[in-house]
């Protein structure tokens, strides 16, 4: 009871220096919101579960929606 098990699903945060323009619009175009996160979107996630001492057992989507579709 004492420790806390938690993690963090990114979707679209970088896109991949070997993708194409073309295929990181249809990505961002795919995604709900409409837009690639980054790295402070995770950072952001990370510091919310340290913080936190009633959250166990969840996976946190950093998604900008995508698990949505």
């Amino acid at each position: 009871p004492r420790v806390l098990v938690n993690a963090i699903a990114p979707g679209p945060i970088i896109p991949p220096g070997s993708m194409t323009k073309t295929e990181a619009e249809k990505i961002k175009a795919a995604t709900p919101l409409k837009r690639w996160g980054g790295a402070s979107e995770i950072a952001r996630s990370v510091i919310f579960l340290c913080e936190t001492d009633f959250l166990t057992g969840e996976c946190l989507r950093v998604d900008g929606g995508r698990h949505l579709l």
